[in-house]
């Protein structure tokens, strides 16, 4: 029998969701079965062989009517697992345990093509001659954070990701100023909509202003050929892990738990407010949360000589 999953939310969800989705896709093809993959990021499951077919959805009509009503329907939910939101397992684990039945972690996976790869090797070869620096990826906002709210006839300011898992906008400010001081050009990843930093490049993956927008995997794609990540939890942590994490690769964390969502061979920092963590798809009263952690992703500055010396030696934890 056919067998559909749906992996929903962000990138970053669907990136930690891959290996275990890989893992559930080789099992039931080894059964005869077939195994769809349903989601909003089709391109992060691109080049998996086991799966036999990858539907974006939204936009795929009639796949209830055409596909799973004729096979078996899966929708691994974590958040609302009690090894996620009570025993801080990570996500990927608990994906592996809802898919697989095994409560073991899994790495994520992300595959390929040689030509995309060379492609991306070339953009940054060709960058670095440039302007003959060291590239850093930045990627400071997990969602809304950063956003430039302005009305007509009035100052120009600056939207809060509440759940604080983005860095707040002036440690942004300070972090790649040091970055540019230091030598580094500053690459804002799927930055566009959002405050603008002085001296950086920005990569979207959406159209703002006009800019040319960059598909999310040729975003991914470069990792392994700069000189080092600096993020909050994003989208771009769990690819440099899917990746193997192949450069040094610092972390920022505020209003999300390392626990749930970091990996291991990373540099993982910690904010210097002890936060409660906000649970996902789970009844919670979200107010006391913002109040709680309100401030715990205005890092302080001395973590930005602490990231510069990672980056400088390469450090990596474990």
């Amino acid at each position: 029998m056919d067998k559909y999953v749906k992996i929903d939310g962000g990138y970053g969800r669907c990136i930690a969701a891959t290996g275990a989705v890989e893992i559930f896709a080789k099992t039931e093809k080894e059964k005869g079965n077939n195994v769809y993959v349903v989601t909003g990021f089709p391109q992060v499951f691109n080049g998996m062989e086991e799966i036999e077919k990858i539907y974006p959805f939204p936009g795929t009509p009639f796949i209830y009517e055409n596909g799973i009503s004729k096979g078996e329907f899966f929708e691994p939910e974590p958040y609302n697992d009690v090894a996620y939101y009570k025993d801080e397992k990570h996500l990927a684990t608990v994906f592996n345990k809802l898919l697989n039945g095994k409560e073991e972690y899994v790495e994520p996976k992300i595959i390929f093509s040689e030509n995309e790869l060379i492609q991306a090797q070339m953009f940054i070869e060709n960058k670095k001659k440039e302007m003959g620096k060291k590239i850093v990826l930045l990627q400071p906002w997990g969602s809304t954070g950063g956003i430039v709210y302005k009305e007509e006839g009035k100052e120009q300011k600056v939207m809060v990701d509440e759940s604080y898992r983005s860095m707040g906008t002036g440690f942004v400010k300070k972090l790649a100023e040091k970055l540019i001081e230091e030598g580094y050009m500053v690459i804002l990843v799927k930055a566009g909509h959002q405050a603008l930093v002085a001296g950086t490049i920005m990569l979207t993956d959406q159209t703002p202003n006009g800019m040319q927008p960059i598909d999310i995997r040729k975003m991914i794609a470069l990792i392994p050929y700069v000189d080092g990540i600096v993020c909050c939890d994003s989208f771009l942590h769990h690819a440099s892990a899917a990746l193997g994490t192949p450069v040094p690769t610092v972390v920022l964390w505020a209003g999300t738990n390392s626990k749930n969502l970091g990996y291991e061979k990373q540099v993982n920092i910690t904010s210097w407010k002890k936060c409660e963590y906000e649970p996902n798809r789970i009844p919670h009263d979200r107010d006391y949360y913002i109040n709680k952690n309100k401030g715990s992703n205005e890092f302080k500055l001395e973590v930005i000589d602490e990231i510069i010396e990672h980056l400088k030696e390469g450090k990596k934890n474990g």
